[in-house]
């Protein structure tokens, strides 16, 4: 177990400019895709209802219907591919380390 704490903190120290520049870049584009599909896809499923606008208790009613729950399952759904490719990018960095032969 202590060696591998070990490894993972030396890996850790070699890598960590480069995890903290992927996971920011990461960060920005994850907010710049999010955040546009999920107003784009919010106001499709709300012009589906047939809504134009909604307000404090009918953003409940409307997340209650069905096409609400539509909404909900492909904004998680949305958020998870991002989380997936971001962790996924870290891993990478990491593995890249672990292949590159030390001098």
């Amino acid at each position: 177990m202590n060696q591998i704490l070990c490894a993972a903190s030396r890996d850790f120290r070699a890598t960590w400019k480069t995890l903290l520049i992927t996971d920011l870049f990461y960060k920005f584009i994850s907010f710049l895709v999010f955040s546009s599909v999920v107003g784009i896809a919010f106001r499709t499923m709300l012009s589906l209802s047939g809504r134009a606008v909604l307000a404090d208790e009918d953003i409940l009613y409307f997340l209650l219907e069905p096409i609400g729950w539509v909404s909900v399952i492909v904004v998680g759904a949305i958020s998870l591919g991002i989380l997936a490719f971001e962790q996924t990018a870290l891993m990478g960095v990491l593995q890249a380390n672990i292949m590159i032969p030390k001098n």
